[in-house]
């Protein structure tokens, strides 16, 4: 027997994905295959619930477009379209264009930022207040993982190759069409370009 569903994972965040899928087994622990939800390393946070069933795949896109047109400017609404049948990159990158500069996207509306850092703030855990950050605390007490031993060969290793192979970003000289100076490419992009004196 095919089960044909509308789902919403959330992320103990409170930002959720609304999607449908179809399987003939409705243990088959999915959470869904949206860019959001894959992009979330720690699958722990997330949790999938079922809001509800559909006869047919008809029914089923139906019901998705519906429930997603009614949460899609939620900001914490992660869905990128009105329904799952995917996206290429170019589409994604004109869709979240579009919503930056109606004030909708998600990552510029504000609020969510500012309860993320208030509640970093309370909490301790903001970088900007030091003692209380899990990695102030681990350099102080010199067990960070850049002071180890280990780590500074290895990128002491790795800038050596990029040095010889020519990769290296202190390598990458381009010149001030303006004032004509040659430097490195992201001191040059700060400070010379569109931003140069002359």
């Amino acid at each position: 027997m095919k089960y044909h569903y509308i789902y919403k994972t959330v992320h103990t965040n409170g930002r959720y994905y609304i999607g449908r899928h179809t399987t003939d087994n409705l243990d088959d622990n999915y959470i869904g295959s949206g860019i959001w939800v894959t992009g979330i390393k720690n699958k722990s946070t997330l949790k999938k619930e079922i809001l509800c069933f559909a006869e047919n795949i008809s029914e089923l896109k139906n019901t998705e477009e519906r429930l997603i047109l009614e949460n899609y400017n939620d900001p914490l609404c992660m869905n990128r379209g009105l329904g799952s049948n995917g996206w290429t990159s170019e589409e994604a990158t004109a869709e979240n264009k579009k919503r930056v500069l109606n004030g909708t996207h998600n990552f510029i509306s504000g609020e969510i930022s500012r309860r993320t850092q208030l509640k970093r703030v309370a909490e301790g855990t903001h970088p900007w207040i030091g003692d209380k950050n899990p990695s102030i605390k681990k350099i102080k007490n010199g067990n960070h993982l850049w002071q180890s031993e280990e780590h500074k060969l290895n990128t002491s290793i790795s800038n050596k190759k990029r040095f010889d192979n020519g990769t290296h970003h202190f390598l990458n000289n381009v010149k001030c069409p303006t004032c004509n100076k040659i430097g490195q490419l992201t001191a040059m992009k700060r400070w010379h370009f569109e931003n140069c004196k002359n």
